[in-house]
């Protein structure tokens, strides 16, 4: 049965999207992702694995990742809006030493130091930084792709918009592959934050 455009409102707007409160208990279905645009790949996996739907805990969230769903992704938009921001900021300091290992690989030990001391409330200022050493290093190495991502992040960190999280997040991770070989503990302190902002 086909589902009239008041249907797919519906299952939009339910009670999934409202931030919890401490030891409320939420649950994500397939509809829930279907109607957020999630990937034919996810949706198949999560249908096969949590057929009747699945809590929205941290446990439930590391299961899923290690199956292959892009937990982050279902995490960035059951968070409440006004905390993307923030999330981003964590992302941007996760990424922090490893942009500094990742200048000093390219020589640049004094982008690396001034790296190491961004104060991330100053975001104009950080971003500063972070461009003058993206400039600075060689543009064919990983330092310069992780120094001007962290860059666009500072951009668009005001944008309120889930796919500016989720972009962050993948680069955060990637930062951290590059710098020590893998991104897996980035993505779990990621999942980790995002669990304590929905307080599961």
């Amino acid at each position: 049965m086909l589902k009239t455009p008041q249907a797919q409102q519906d299952i939009a707007l339910r009670p999934l999207d409202r931030p919890t409160v401490k030891g409320a208990r939420r649950r994500i279905d397939l509809a829930w992702l279907l109607s957020r645009g999630a990937c034919d790949g996810h949706t198949e996996i999560f249908k096969r694995t949590f057929p009747g739907g699945a809590e929205v805990s941290l446990e439930m969230a590391l299961l899923g990742r290690s199956l292959g769903i892009d937990s982050i992704w279902a995490a960035i938009h059951l968070m409440p809006k006004s905390r993307r921001r923030d999330f981003i900021v964590f992302t941007l300091q996760q990424r922090q030493p490893h942009l500094a290992v990742l200048a000093r690989r390219d020589g640049r030990t004094e982008d690396a130091a001034r790296i190491d001391g961004l104060d991330w409330s100053h975001i104009r200022h950080a971003r500063k930084v972070l461009a003058q050493a993206g400039v600075a290093v060689s543009p064919d190495g990983d330092a310069h792709a992780a120094l001007w991502d962290a860059v666009r992040a500072c951009d668009w960190i005001r944008w309120d918009r889930h796919v500016v999280a989720w972009d962050a997040a993948r680069a955060a991770a990637w930062a951290a592959a590059r710098a020590t070989g893998s991104g897996d503990e980035a993505v779990v302190e990621q999942l980790k934050w995002l669990a304590g902002e929905m307080r599961v």
